[in-house]
């Protein structure tokens, strides 16, 4: 069933769109840059013997984090697809009834926050002993908020409200960075560090209360029906599951197999180094994934032909960045 589309406020095309481009790019450095110094401030605070717990608490949670951003890619999709064109999509009868974007990422969150509740007897093995307990509780929240957060900005990338979803990521950052930066005044050994971890998960809380744009991206219909939607996005969360736990969950992995004879220093040390020169790689990747779901979005029937730009452009990123490697 289709109903006339209304124009959409900001066009990819548009000189707004250029501008929310230019925010977003803006907000991605701003997010990169607090990122370095939450983990320079962690590792200043807790030394090299204690930072492998935060750095494996920090992996745990955005590992959990890449699994709820297929959320964030499929409502990105499903919200831009159902504006392209003439018309707007609607679902079809008998294919579960319409999506309600903030439910959903509420529904998604009460999961993974259970997932992490019910893991909470293996943490001490995980090596998360001092985080048990508390860190437990706060993680759960975290994840709730995070995937609630996956929801918005799914619905300001789909909407193209690319300005908007700049200042989610710039104020999520800066909550971060802020209540890193307490810990660190406070001389926390620990806990400081979990809730600055998951501080920016309460942004689109803030959006939706101060933005009445935020809440009519959220108010908008996608183009399959629930179990589509939900089918779409389990696809998603499997396929960012792999990455998430290999590149950002890595830590898990260092602290639960290292053993008794490995000196701490050394192993906080490697944790840390690995951190820090992967994030200019994730943080762009991350950032502008949206971006780049609705540009393919728009340009379905080029077919594979529509892969000529970004691919150009990744390549000629990669020629610079193994030059300066090298050098």
């Amino acid at each position: 069933m289709t109903t006339p589309a209304a124009a959409d406020p900001t066009p990819t095309t548009g000189r707004r769109a250029v501008g929310g481009m230019r925010a977003l790019t803006l907000a991605t450095a701003f997010a990169a840059a607090s990122g370095y110094l939450v983990m320079l401030v962690a590792g200043r605070t807790l030394g090299p013997s204690d930072y492998p717990l935060f750095a494996t608490y920090w992996g745990a949670f955005f590992a959990l984090g890449g699994v709820a951003n297929g959320l964030m890619q499929e409502t990105t999709r499903a919200v831009r697809s159902a504006r392209v064109g003439p018309a707007a999509v609607l679902p079809a009868p008998g294919t579960g009834g319409r999506v309600r974007l903030l439910p959903a990422g509420l529904m998604l969150g009460l999961v993974l926050a259970c997932v992490v509740a019910v893991s909470a007897p293996a943490w001490p093995r995980l090596g998360l002993p001092a985080f048990s307990g508390v860190g437990v509780a706060v993680m759960a929240v975290g994840i709730l908020g995070f995937s609630l957060q996956a929801a918005t900005a799914g619905a300001l990338s789909g909407t193209e409200r690319w300005g908007l979803y700049a200042v989610l990521l710039t104020v999520d950052a800066a909550l971060r960075l802020g209540v890193a930066g307490v810990a660190w005044w406070a001389g926390d050994a620990g806990l400081g560090f979990a809730f600055a971890t998951v501080a920016g998960t309460v942004t689109w809380a803030v959006m939706i209360a101060l933005s009445p744009a935020t809440r009519e991206a959220l108010t908008r219909a996608v183009d399959v029906g629930r179990r589509r939607f939900w089918r779409n996005t389990a696809s998603a969360m499997l396929a960012s599951a792999g990455t998430a736990a290999l590149v950002v969950g890595f830590p898990v992995f260092v602290t639960a197999t290292v053993r008794e004879s490995d000196p701490a220093p050394l192993v906080g040390a490697v944790i840390l180094a690995i951190t820090l020169t992967r994030a200019p790689l994730l943080v762009p990747l991350t950032s502008f994934q949206s971006a780049i779901i609705v540009y393919f979005v728009q340009r379905r029937e080029l077919g594979p032909r529509a892969l000529a730009g970004p691919l150009g452009l990744v390549t000629a990123v990669g020629l610079v960045g193994a030059g300066a490697a090298w050098l």
